[in-house]
């Protein structure tokens, strides 16, 4: 086996979900599966089952979490669930004492598939995602949360273009983009202008419990290594099909709809 000179650390600031499919949980395994290591702040401990969210209970300590990771020290930095808009403002402002160009990728959580909502209404979302959205290097909304944030008729790249000049974010990874009755297309629009576009097909499979947290978790491990931001997002998606993929046929006995990234 190589030796490893020097292991990739992000920290991955979001909420626990006690079946693993999601939060904090997935994003430990998909950084382990880009080879990186994840420390976590925990915003939130949630109940959930098969009914999906059951309860969410808001922590108090996040930010003596951050700093005691901080002070250990991290190459890059992933969002995920917050619980109000005064846990992202403290977020936000423990994370001023980052090295200049440390990754920050935000995921913009806004309410589960199903089960208690995490957002009372579009203007909550975004009350509580601009503190985070002001310091994101990449935000990773999937289309439904995106429209939420930005609303726009048509044109999405120019939407993009207006929501990182909105929200102050370097770029804006848009997911889930409908292109056709079995395909959809990730978007991402980056360095003032650039896009790239990812069509992939939609993978037949129950288990997709933490799709957005595996991605979001699998960009910022990649820019942790040092990867641009269009490379790190183009190889997220790639690993997060294939692992859909390699789980496609996999049952819980409850019937439960299981975790997106396990293997």
């Amino acid at each position: 086996m190589d030796r490893i000179e020097r292991l990739p650390v992000i920290l991955s600031i979001a909420g626990s979900d006690n079946t693993s499919g999601a939060g904090i949980q997935a994003d430990i395994r998909a950084a382990a599966a880009a080879g990186a290591y994840a420390m976590t702040a925990v915003t939130a401990v949630t109940v959930q089952g098969l009914g999906g969210v059951v309860a969410v209970e808001p922590t108090a300590n996040v930010g003596a979490q951050i700093d005691e990771a901080l002070r250990i020290g991290v190459d890059a930095v992933k969002i995920g669930l917050v619980a109000s808009a005064g846990q992202a403002r403290e977020i936000a402002s423990r994370l001023e004492s980052l090295p200049e160009g440390t990754p920050i990728v935000v995921d913009t959580i806004m309410n589960p598939t199903a089960g208690r909502g995490f957002a009372a209404s579009a203007d909550d979302f975004a009350a509580k995602m601009e503190p985070l959205l002001r310091i994101a290097t990449v935000a990773t909304p999937n289309h439904s949360e995106f429209r939420a944030l930005y609303p726009y008729e048509k044109g999405l790249s120019t939407a993009m273009d207006g929501f990182c000049r909105r929200y102050g974010s370097r770029a804006v990874a848009v997911t889930g983009v409908e292109i056709g009755p079995d395909e959809l297309m990730d978007v991402l629009y980056y360095d003032g202008g650039k896009v790239r576009r990812i069509p992939h097909c939609i993978v037949d499979t129950p288990n997709t419990h933490g799709t957005g947290c595996s991605l979001s978790a699998a960009i910022a491990a990649r820019m942790a290594q040092g990867r641009p931001a269009a490379d790190a997002f183009e190889d997220a998606v790639d690993w997060l099909c294939e692992a859909l993929e390699r789980g496609a046929d996999v049952r819980f006995a409850s019937g439960w709809h299981g975790a997106a990234n396990f293997f």
